[in-house]
């Protein structure tokens, strides 16, 4: 099942831990295996995680409800000089709240709507 809803997500290499299905809105628990990565500062690698922050990013609703990831975001610490990174996000560009789908869906209705007054305008 976990797997039918990473694909449905198209999130890459996430795990789905658990769903809650409430009133308003369904958030989606997810989190990455832990593995080695360079460090952006130094360009060593490291394994060594610092700690886990929980990041809220919001999606396209879906039927009728908001759409809210849950991620367990994995913070490293290089061991040659120290310094804190977070991990990259294919479907999360660095400090966004929001998935890529989200602003493709924003860009689409603005598009639509702009296009829905022209018509508006010609047939006044």
């Amino acid at each position: 099942m976990d797997n039918c809803i990473t694909k449905f997500l198209d999130l890459g290499n996430v795990f789905v831990e658990k769903i809650e299905n409430n009133f308003n809105n369904i958030v989606v628990y997810v989190s990455t295996e832990s593995r080695e990565v360079v460090c952006p500062h130094c360009g060593h690698t490291t394994k060594r995680v610092h700690d886990y922050r929980l990041q809220d990013i919001k999606d396209v609703p879906y039927n009728g409800k908001s759409i809210i990831i849950r991620l367990r975001k994995r913070r490293y610490v290089c061991c040659e000089c120290g310094k804190r990174f977070s991990e990259k996000y294919g479907f999360l560009p660095r400090y966004h709240h929001m998935t890529q789908r989200v602003y493709m869906h924003i860009l689409r209705e603005c598009r639509e709507l702009s296009h829905t007054k022209v018509l508006l305008k010609g047939s006044a």
